[in-house]
């Protein structure tokens, strides 16, 4: 059970990140409240945060558990 939910956890942070990448390159711009815009630059940032806990999520799903 605990790797059907770090598998999930994986494909959910990777959409995220494929999805701030699109943000980058379609130059979409988010607007908050009074017209504070996010840079676009914090979406590669935030890809790339999202794409290493995706990774962390898939490795800690394919290690087996030490027997002690």
């Amino acid at each position: 059970m605990k790797n059907i939910s770090l598998y999930i956890s994986c494909v959910i942070f990777l959409i995220i990140s494929i999805f701030q990448l699109l943000r980058y390159e379609l130059g979409v711009q988010v607007v908050i409240g009074n017209g504070h815009r996010i840079p676009l630059e914090f979406s590669l940032y935030a890809a790339g945060v999202f794409l290493v806990l995706s990774l962390w999520m898939l490795i800690a799903a394919l290690i087996k558990p030490k027997s002690y």
